[in-house]
């Protein structure tokens, strides 16, 4: 079974073939006709994907969560922009050959080789790093997004000469104590902030110039948020799930000029209520 859909991603529009079955030897002549393909079938193991040697025009590939044996037929795909890999692979595969990839998702395998040497990714997806420091990140200049999951990662360092990112997620890095590696970027637009309870450093966030939605989900307590103040172009606040702001001092967010939706659960030593946040969320009303 196949079909085919438009893909979307932040920098272009792919005609993926969605693959169903195992038998793709089959239907070579249909992958032959669109730039992209996914691999959906029920399968949870592959032994390779050889057929890829031959599209060689294939510039979108989702491999999905499976696990494969050989992937060494991706290294011919000299024209693939886009690859998504979240299972595990037995073999060794050498991203560095594919010099026109721009959009990686992946879940860090020691066999995949030479991931920071794909100097033109504009987007990072990467789940499970392993090392503590991100310096491997260093020659990464060309990001535009990244999201880094589930890392022993300890600083942001890794990032202080990466001046093209607008989009930023940090989620679930349990030992991240600082974040003074962006410190000063003024190219963020959107930062994710997500289970990182121990950073100690908030405002770091103060820095960011360009900052417009940020969002700070399960970070247990932080001092106060006074150090937005400085932020002329932050539009959204959402703070999530067991994030709480001791001084309680909030109510100013929704009077700054910049604002247009703040959330935040309501805590007893909040200055703010929900009936006000709730006027300024849904009619833009400012009565503090």
């Amino acid at each position: 079974m196949y079909d085919v859909v438009t893909v979307k991603t932040n920098f272009k529009h792919y005609n993926v073939f969605i693959q169903e079955s195992i038998s793709i030897d089959i239907e070579k002549n249909l992958l032959k006709g669109n730039n992209g393909i996914s691999l959906e079938m029920e399968e949870e193991f592959l032994p390779n994907v050889n057929f890829l040697s031959e599209i060689t025009q294939l510039e979108y590939l989702n491999l999905g969560r499976k696990d494969y044996g050989n992937l060494k037929a991706i290294e011919k795909l000299v024209n693939l922009e886009y690859l998504s890999l979240k299972g595990n692979c037995g073999e060794f595969l050498d991203l560095s050959k594919l010099l026109n990839l721009q959009d990686l998702f992946i879940l860090y395998n020691k066999k995949i080789e030479n991931i920071f040497d794909c100097v033109n990714l504009k987007r990072l997806v990467i789940h499970h790093y392993k090392k503590k420091n991100i310096d491997d990140f260093t020659n990464l200049k060309n990001l535009q997004i990244l999201e880094i999951w589930s890392s022993p990662i300890q600083n942001l360092d890794g990032l202080k000469d990466l001046k093209e990112i607008e989009q930023l997620e940090l989620r679930y890095l349990s030992k991240l104590e600082s974040i003074d590696g962006i410190k000063n970027n003024s190219s963020i637009k959107e930062l994710w902030i997500q289970n990182c309870k121990k950073v100690n450093d908030w405002e770091v966030l103060g820095t960011l110039s360009n900052l417009k939605v940020l969002t700070i989900e399960a970070c247990g307590n932080i001092p106060s948020l006074n150090f937005l103040n400085k932020l002329e172009s932050l539009e959204s606040i959402r703070l999530v799930s067991n994030t709480f702001i001791e001084d309680g001092k909030l109510s100013w967010l929704i009077d700054k000029e910049s604002m247009k939706y703040f959330n935040t659960p309501i805590e007893n030593h909040y200055d703010i209520n929900l009936e006000t946040l709730s006027k300024f969320n849904d009619f833009g009303i400012r009565d503090n």
